[in-house]
């Protein structure tokens, strides 16, 4: 399965889904979610910083901080951020994988050209 998000997204303080999809497990099994983007930033002033930080959840909107990206300085910056997670998969069914981020500071933080995907692997 694949996802793309919008070319670019405003980052806030509060938790983001850039890229979100659903993907059938047919019996138990594994799920690997890959995840791309750019955490571009742009400080006040000189050694001002911003972090940018991306998570792969499942069934979840929140983080768990699988990626974190920090940038210091002053001028217009791209960061890419490249992420990979596991996930267990105890029975058949939909599941849900979101690409989530946020920024921890007050300054500007912009994410670019977000997607996500992912594979189900059987166990047997």
């Amino acid at each position: 399965a694949f996802a793309n998000g919008p070319t670019f997204v405003d980052l806030t303080t509060a938790d983001k889904i850039l890229a979100s999809l659903t993907i059938h497990a047919t019996s138990p099994g594994s799920i690997v979610a890959k995840s791309s983007t750019s955490i571009g930033y742009f400080a006040a002033a000189d050694g001002d910083s911003i972090s940018g930080r991306c998570s792969i959840a499942k069934d979840s909107t929140s983080m768990n901080f699988t990626g974190m990206v920090i940038a210091r300085g002053r001028f217009p910056d791209w960061i890419p951020l490249y992420l990979t997670q596991h996930f267990s998969v105890a029975s058949a069914g939909n599941i849900t994988i979101n690409l989530v981020c946020d920024r921890e500071s007050t300054y500007v933080g912009l994410s670019a050209n977000p997607s996500l995907t992912a594979i189900f692997i059987p166990s047997s």
